[in-house]
């Protein structure tokens, strides 16, 4: 995971103070999240808002990306095949 350090102009990554330290001791320190306003601003400012933006489709849109799919154009393009439809009526007479 890296982050854009904006004073050097390049990616660093970034640096997670856990190391060699017990669960107990993690989440004494971090378990409250952050108390400081300050360092709140700070963490924003480097890494952003924890957001993904995902962009809502219409529901005919949906419909329509669902019946273009190619899994359902090979069962409708299967179902009436030569090899379905003259199975099928030989079958039939077969039981006749």
């Amino acid at each position: 995971m890296y982050y854009l350090d904006e004073n050097d102009d390049t990616f660093k990554p970034v640096q997670f103070l856990l190391k060699n330290k017990k669960n107990s001791e993690i989440i004494a320190e971090m378990g409250k999240g952050l108390q400081d306003r300050e360092e709140y601003e700070q963490r924003l400012q480097t890494y952003g808002k924890n957001l993904t933006d995902i962009p809502m489709k219409s529901d005919l849109k949906i419909i329509i990306d669902e019946i273009l799919s190619p899994f359902y154009i090979f069962q409708v393009a299967y179902k009436f095949s030569p090899n379905q439809i003259i199975g099928f009526q030989l079958h039939s007479l077969g039981i006749l």
